[in-house]
């Protein structure tokens, strides 16, 4: 088969599942994902702390 049908093809399948199966989510509240990098930092100073022996944050 030509390369080029192939990438058609290919094209054409990708195209068709994204549209049929893709279902769009909002993303999340700003408010949300900042509690969760807050969470994050912390548990990386506390991760720090402990390789540092203590001198972290």
């Amino acid at each position: 088969m030509c390369c080029r049908l192939q990438d058609a093809i290919r094209k054409l399948l990708r195209d068709l599942r994204t549209r049929c199966f893709y279902r769009y989510t909002p993303p999340r509240p700003l408010e949300e994902i900042e509690a969760d990098i807050r969470v994050i930092e912390g548990e990386i100073v506390r991760m720090l702390a402990e390789v540092m022996g203590g001198q972290a944050g």
